[in-house]
């Protein structure tokens, strides 16, 4: 004989379904309009009905992962630039005059780039860059290999660096958040990009202080002497031993960088509207100041992730110290 099973879920709810019998704020501990105590609201609803609880564990999902996208992109540019800059340093790289006059080509085409961008970008925006940074890319490596009889120019790369970081840390992140806001539509990516963009600079001059002390030591020393190419000195033995260190600093911002999502969902920027997340819960409360719930919980959900990303990074930290 055929046995049928149904395994019911514990939360009988989607994020973004609503009970039009317990909209109005119904309390967790209030009475609510339910047919069984397996359809209890036990975090209590919003103000349409949907579910407080569900739309914290799908907001979990959403803050987590933006939280991650961002720091991601942060970490990939400053551990990029924080180890070119204090591996180089300002005369270690030399450019010819066919190189430079590409850096230069190329910059005024991030320009326009720039000023187009947010016109092309719904359609093929991401295939413009691509095509832009293979292209730079493949003349940089091409003209080096070329003899040229002229005199090589030194990129201040570690000046270049920190002015660029002195740049940003002067701009008020607020300002840079409207400005992506104001140029990309709503969506995932675009928080993910703001956060990127606004936590890049700590992480650069972390790793480029861990790069300045690791250069200096004799196995790199040894490996210059035996006329190793910067550039594999630079990937197989300096990077490596710096990413570790860095993972501190990235595990201390990614709690910094969940906050910073919630912050902007807050303020009704980044996400789209069909998407729910921790800061717009928060959001919500604004709607009804006696509707407890809809702050204590998801503030309590991001104050414990954000300790606990502290806390790995700490651990992370007495573990360095110790080794």
């Amino acid at each position: 004989p055929q046995i049928t099973s149904k395994i019911y879920p514990p939360i009988p709810y989607r994020f973004n379904s609503i009970d039009p019998l317990n909209s109005q704020f119904k309390s967790p501990f209030g009475k609510q309009n339910i047919k069984s105590l397996k359809y209890r609201h036990w975090l209590g609803t919003d103000q349409i009905g949907r579910d407080v609880l569900a739309g914290m564990i799908n907001g979990a999902r959403v803050s987590v992962e933006v939280g991650f996208l961002g720091i991601g992109l942060a970490a990939i540019i400053g551990i990029l630039l924080g180890s070119f800059s204090g591996f180089f340093g300002n005369y270690r790289i030399k450019w010819s005059i066919g190189q430079w006059v590409i850096t230069i080509v190329s910059l005024l085409a991030l320009a326009w780039l720039a000023y187009v961008l947010p016109f092309y970008w719904p359609q093929n925006g991401g295939g413009i860059i691509f095509g832009l940074v293979l292209l730079f890319i493949f003349l940089q490596v091409g003209l080096s290999r070329i003899n040229f009889k002229t005199k090589k120019i030194p990129v201040p790369v570690d000046g270049a660096t920190i002015r660029l970081v002195e740049v940003f840390n002067a701009i008020p992140n607020l300002l840079l958040v409207l400005v992506i806001s104001v140029l990309f539509p709503p969506s995932l990516l675009v928080v993910a990009l703001v956060i990127g963009v606004t936590h890049w600079p700590m992480i650069t001059l972390f790793v480029r202080g861990e790069m300045l002390k690791i250069r200096q030591r004799e196995y790199l020393l040894a490996a210059k002497m035996q006329n190793i190419p910067e550039w594999k000195i630079l990937w197989r033995h300096a990077l490596p031993n710096a990413i570790g260190p860095a993972l501190i600093v990235i595990m201390l911002g990614l709690g910094s960088a969940i906050l910073a999502e919630a912050f902007l969902s807050f303020i009704g920027l980044g996400l789209p509207p069909d998407l729910v997340s921790w800061g717009k819960l928060l959001a919500a409360s604004r709607e009804n100041f006696s509707a407890w719930w809809m702050a204590v919980f998801p503030g309590l959900a991001i104050f414990l992730t954000i300790f606990s990303a502290n806390r790995i990074g700490e651990i992370l930290l007495e573990e360095m110290k110790a080794a």
